[in-house]
């Protein structure tokens, strides 16, 4: 995969991402205010130190990085959590913006071209993952060629 492919996919997966956390932080506001609770009373059920840590979530800034205990802290299972999600599809989409195509179409069909021009497939949001994970692991492992042969040429006599 050329790393321009590389790079617009990944690009596309960060959009979705942030779509989707902020989508969470929405589900976790309405079922904190469901509850009567405030920043501070889920802060303190989740285990987490700061309110704001709860602010930024609700505010689709970041994720939280233990759903489950959000999600025991909100009453619920995390199955229960995130059956509440909507999946991003063109409807969902063109709902973000009444004036056509959401900012979210336009950027990906001018990714859908750069990719077309360069001679690349588009991918999708899990195949972008997936070559993530492979270089991930493939640079894992050049690292640990990389000490071991480090510590073979140390030893030479």
């Amino acid at each position: 995969m050329k790393p321009t492919t590389f790079h617009a996919g990944h690009a596309r997966f960060a959009l979705v991402a942030a779509l989707y956390r902020q989508q969470l932080g929405e589900v976790i506001k309405a079922r904190r205010e469901d509850l009567g609770l405030t920043q501070k009373d889920l802060a303190d059920r989740a285990n987490v130190e700061e309110p704001q840590t709860v602010s930024r979530w609700e505010r689709g800034i970041n994720a939280p990085t233990d759903l489950e205990a959000v999600a025991r802290a909100l009453e619920w299972e995390v199955d229960e959590m995130l059956r509440r999600l909507t999946p991003l599809g063109q409807k969902e989409r063109r709902q973000l913006s009444p004036h056509g195509p959401s900012q979210l179409d336009r950027i990906e069909q001018m990714l859908d071209k750069v990719m077309l021009a360069v001679g690349a497939r588009p991918q999708s949001p899990a195949e972008v993952a997936e070559e993530a994970a492979r270089r991930k692991e493939e640079k894992r492992r050049a690292d640990a060629a990389a000490r071991r042969g480090k510590k073979g040429s140390g030893h030479a006599a």
